[in-house]
């Protein structure tokens, strides 16, 4: 972990700059004008702590991180269809570097998690506030992409770098790039959900294997994916309401062509949604096949 964040205590601790603070601009990362900035300043102490060994590697050589914050990259469907398991999938540390926006998987307690991605500066039309509130993100090919929980005061401050930003590189090609996802390991750029990542050749699960998995039973396709929880909720959901339809009724007998309907329409329905659900979910971003320490070995052997 960085030296000095560390050994902090406060984030006060933190706001004389110093030459051996690189990559991160303290000052500009927190705020100490008023009790509520003191208070989230707090919490980015805490989330910097915890991201702090997963950030660095992920900067390029003299790339500077300016301001640090947190949300939900979540959607209207996700709310309703996948609720709470969205929740977790989605809380999203926020970076904002001299030359990029980083997102960085975090669960609730900050740690950091699977996905990593990025977008540039350039590739930004507008950043809107919708009237639920969060901060809608919209980018020059026309996709939108929604935040919730941004604090209120980060998201003033997020709409005014970017500005500056805009304005530095003004003069350059508009970018008209999605979020890209960035490999796990080599924390390069990685297009559309190829089997492997090219520089480093660390393969990635198949967002198509996945749906497979939970078609053929739901919570298949969250095992293969790592989500264990919730494979285990929705195997355990789906064998009893088979079990519930399949085991015979004395008091009311069904005939063979009627059981076979409605276990069709079952699979269709459940089978079919848990597939679709899945698929939405193993394309949120790259799961790596192996494990970092793994991949680390297996480099030095």
């Amino acid at each position: 972990m960085h030296p000095r964040l560390h050994n902090a205590e406060r984030f006060q601790d933190l706001l004389v700059r110093r030459n051996e603070d690189d990559p991160y601009v303290f000052p500009s990362i927190f705020n100490n004008d008023s009790w509520r900035t003191r208070r989230l300043s707090t919490k980015k102490l805490k989330l910097l702590k915890r991201i702090d060994e997963t950030l660095r590697p992920m900067l390029e050589q003299g790339e500077k991180v300016h301001f640090v914050s947190w949300g939900n990259r979540t959607s209207f469907w996700e709310s309703y269809f996948v609720g709470w398991i969205a929740y977790s999938l989605n809380r999203r540390a926020i970076i904002l570097t001299d030359s990029r926006i980083l997102l960085v998987h975090v669960d609730r307690k900050s740690r950091p998690r699977i996905f990593r991605s990025q977008v540039k500066y350039l590739a930004i039309e507008a950043l809107r506030w919708p009237l639920l509130g969060g901060m809608k993100l919209r980018l020059r090919r026309k996709k939108t992409h929604l935040f919730s929980h941004v604090p209120r005061t980060d998201r003033v401050q997020i709409r005014e770098f970017v500005r500056r930003k805009q304005l530095e590189f003004r003069g350059y090609a508009a970018d008209r790039s999605d979020i890209q996802n960035l490999c796990p390991h080599c924390h390069k750029p990685v297009v559309g959900s190829p089997p492997k990542c090219l520089p480093c050749r660390v393969g990635f699960k198949s967002p198509t294997k996945a749906a497979l998995l939970s078609l053929l039973f739901p919570g298949l396709g969250d095992l293969y994916l790592g989500h264990k929880p919730f494979a285990v909720v929705e195997i355990v959901f789906a064998t009893l309401i088979w079990l519930g339809f399949l085991l015979p009724d004395p008091e009311a007998p069904t005939s063979l062509t009627v059981k076979l309907i409605a276990a069709g329409v079952l699979f269709v329905f459940m089978h079919g949604f848990d597939a679709l659900t899945t698929r939405h979910i193993a394309r949120k971003g790259l799961y790596p096949s192996e494990a970092p320490a793994k991949v680390t070995q297996a480099r030095a052997a």
